[in-house]
């Protein structure tokens, strides 16, 4: 009957260990779990903050080219106006040219019609 206590009391001391392995195993899981879970935090935030660096990055380049037109275009204005005001009178006298020319032949044309009807 001893025998039977002992080995009752063995097989309970080997399921209480067989039980404390268990939680042992259970809490080293959630120590891994927790451990990657502040890992992916980590890197969240690094890949977080990389981005928005990147961003930063972008949106200066894009000012920097958005300036570099602005001020082509706007400093480019004056000269733009000069250039269309020589055009322009370029042209201006060119028809005024045209005009002279037109003109004589057309009084030739009608001194010659004027002729014509009286002769």
């Amino acid at each position: 009957e001893y025998m039977g206590e002992f080995s009752g009391l063995f097989a309970m001391s080997a399921q209480g260990k067989g039980i404390e392995r268990l939680l042992a195993a259970e809490k080293d899981a959630q120590k891994l779990v927790d451990n990657a879970r502040k890992d992916r935090g980590a890197k969240m935030k690094l890949a977080h903050k990389a981005a928005e660096e990147e961003v930063a990055k972008y949106k200066a380049q894009k000012e920097a080219e958005f300036q570099e037109y602005k001020a082509k275009v706007l400093s480019g204005t004056g000269e733009y106006d000069k250039d269309l005001a020589v055009k322009t009178e370029a042209e201006i006298r060119q028809m005024q040219a045209d005009l002279e020319k037109q003109s004589q032949s057309v009084v030739r044309l009608l001194v010659d019609a004027v002729k014509a009807t009286t002769a």
